[in-house]
């Protein structure tokens, strides 16, 4: 393990915590029929230079932008809606101004209310998460974050060891079944991994996931302004694939 990012240990805000059930969730895995495409390997595009939320608990509306920025659509998102994105979570919540950060569930609402996402659904098992990242496309995640996740080592992988830090949301962006290594990106900046990018051991991930672990897909719509609702297209390789699902 390297020092990597170490002196900034202390400025990488985190800020998600677990959602409460709700029986009206969309479950994924039961919205469509696992189909054996012989994908072992996939890593969704990011072109662009990794987002920053800096020491604030607003890694939920910066997994909101992540996910619009990452394939199979691109929607060009700024620190400042990442920001934008979290202060409309907190109006969700009943928790303005309190900057304590906010659940998996609400970015889902939030998205889908501001037009952000047509629809959503949660991933319940880490095999529906493997087989969708594989063939569709990313999934927010919501975890818990160990001390040492936040030190990569020279191959930006991450361990979950030592103390629980906090929740983290942060997006799964590719898998591989050769290697047993899943691919996440997290908004740190570009110093963090390799520009935000890092990668965990199925089998730790496995772990991590079964510690109130949460995901979702979504129906991307298109670019949206936080502060105007918009309609877009969903003419997209991930939205053809829930609009399959949900008509």
């Amino acid at each position: 393990m390297t020092d990597q990012g170490l002196g900034r240990i202390e400025s990488y805000g985190l800020g998600r915590f677990p959602s409460t059930k709700d029986v009206n969730d969309w479950n994924l895995r039961q919205l469509y029929r696992r189909v054996d495409t012989g994908v072992t390997e996939k890593l969704w595009e990011f072109n662009k230079e990794a987002l920053d939320q800096k020491e604030s608990p607003h890694c939920g509306g910066f997994s909101m932008a992540h996910y619009g920025i990452v394939m199979p659509t691109f929607s060009d998102y700024t620190n400042e809606d990442g920001h934008a994105f979290y202060k409309l979570c907190e109006l969700y919540d009943g928790t303005t101004g309190m900057d304590m950060g906010t659940s998996i569930r609400t970015i889902a609402n939030v998205g889908r209310n501001i037009r952000m996402w047509a629809n959503y659904a949660f991933a319940t098992d880490t095999e529906t998460i493997y087989d969708w990242v594989l063939n569709f496309g990313p999934l927010i995640m919501g975890t818990e974050w160990y001390n040492d996740m936040f030190l990569p080592d020279e191959n930006h992988v991450i361990h979950c060891t030592g103390a629980v830090a906090g929740g983290h949301a942060w997006v799964l962006i590719g898998a591989n079944r050769n290697t047993g290594f899943i691919d996440g990106l997290t908004s740190w900046g570009p110093t963090f991994g390799d520009n935000g990018r890092f990668k965990i051991s199925m089998t730790e991930f496995n772990y991590l996931f079964a510690q109130q672990g949460e995901a979702i897909a979504a129906v991307e719509v298109g670019k949206v302004d936080p502060s105007v609702v918009q309609s877009g297209c969903r003419n997209t390789p991930i939205g053809k694939a829930l609009q399959r699902i949900w008509g």
